[in-house]
């Protein structure tokens, strides 16, 4: 491990930020089902790009804490609960409210759904998993898996680490192959596969930011501009999610999964961290973080929100262009939501913990 990481001041990874907002709102145009004939089939790739980056800045913030025991287990779950909780349970609100509107009939069912959604809990007897929420099957398999890091895996060596992400790979490539893509672990059949899907991205974000300096030597940015660079790493992340590849081809869509995830992924967040955007590319990078975690975590049932307010087929009429406005809607909410919801819940999260806690510069990470 590069104990010289956790001496230096903290830093604000802002081209992380702007990586995973981006990704974020690829996610976003998956969901809304109005874009067509625009599609971005590669789009829940994303899933794995989080969970990469969710890896190395959890690490980044909390495992000189975890390993010296200036934060304790209890604290770290804490945290991690306060961070991702707040924004996950008011969107599950907003999806139990809309299922109500438009059928109220079955109670004892919906009852059922939402004891175990207040719980984070999965329901594995139907799909979706989390009918209130559906993307929330990603939050929940980072929280679990951040909790095994916390416990079991900060105190190992970084050969530990990486066999954890070996033999997740490989679990993960059975069930890809399996399922013709790398889109499992939402799933009940694929639900622990999902888990070795963020065990393997997440222990590769873990291993960057432990040999950070010496993977940074051997993977030089260019020497471009600092807006130039972050644009082309912006462009890179989109094209990688977006990439229109035919489904049919299924064995040239599982090599490429397998690809990007093991490869391109982490040789993009090697090369973010040595880009700081500044100016306005900084200011835009900023925003793209802000809004990430909201975004992901609402647009889904904001999405029900739309279709009971103005009905699918009307909008479908309207597609793309109802697709794009819904977007640029949820993006409007996700930054009031960011600043008048999450951002005051975490600056009290923040006094509350004994070892106060850098400031996060990613999504649902710190």
């Amino acid at each position: 491990m590069d104990n010289n990481i956790a001496k230096t001041p903290k830093e604000f990874f802002l081209c992380l930020e702007g990586i995973r907002g981006i990704a974020a709102i690829v996610v976003a145009t998956r969901h809304i089902d109005y874009f067509n004939p625009v599609k971005t089939p590669m789009s829940f790739l994303a899933v794995d790009l989080f969970f990469v980056l969710s890896g190395f800045v959890i690490a980044y913030n909390y495992e000189s804490k975890l390993r010296s025991g200036a934060t304790s287990f209890a604290s770290f779950i804490f945290s991690r609960l306060v961070r991702i909780y707040p924004l996950y349970i008011l969107g599950s609100s907003i999806g139990l409210t809309c299922i109500l509107l438009q059928n109220s009939s079955n109670l004892a069912g919906l009852s059922k759904d939402f004891g175990l959604a207040l719980f984070f809990l999965p329901d594995l007897a139907k799909l979706p998993i989390y009918p209130f929420n559906h993307p929330a099957w990603s939050l929940f398999s980072e929280l679990a898996f951040s909790f095994i890091y916390a416990g079991l895996l900060v105190q190992r060596r970084s050969a530990i680490i990486a066999v954890t992400a070996l033999i997740s790979f490989v679990g993960f490539s059975y069930a890809v192959v399996s399922n013709g893509s790398a889109d499992v672990g939402y799933q009940p059949s694929f639900f622990l596969f999902g888990l070795l899907r963020i065990s393997c991205s997440f222990s590769i974000g873990v291993l960057i930011f432990r040999h950070r300096h010496y993977l940074e030597a051997k993977l030089r940015m260019p020497r471009i501009g600092a807006g130039t660079g972050t644009l082309l790493i912006y462009c890179v992340t989109f094209i990688a999610l977006a990439l229109p590849l035919p489904r049919r081809l299924v064995g040239l869509t599982i090599a490429y999964d397998l690809f990007v995830v093991a490869v391109v992924f982490p040789i993009l967040v090697v090369l973010a961290l040595q880009c700081k955007p500044i100016g306005k590319a900084g200011s835009v990078s900023k925003l793209l973080g802000k809004i990430s975690f909201p975004l992901y975590a609402v647009h889904a049932p904001l999405v029900i929100v739309c279709d009971l307010v103005f009905g699918s087929e009307a909008l479908m009429k309207l597609a793309p262009a109802s697709g794009f406005l819904m977007l640029l809607a949820f993006i409007g909410i996700s930054i009031a939501l960011e600043k008048y919801f999450d951002a005051p819940i975490q600056r009290r999260r923040r006094r509350k913990l004994i070892a106060p806690l850098p400031p996060e510069t990613v999504i649902s990470s710190a």
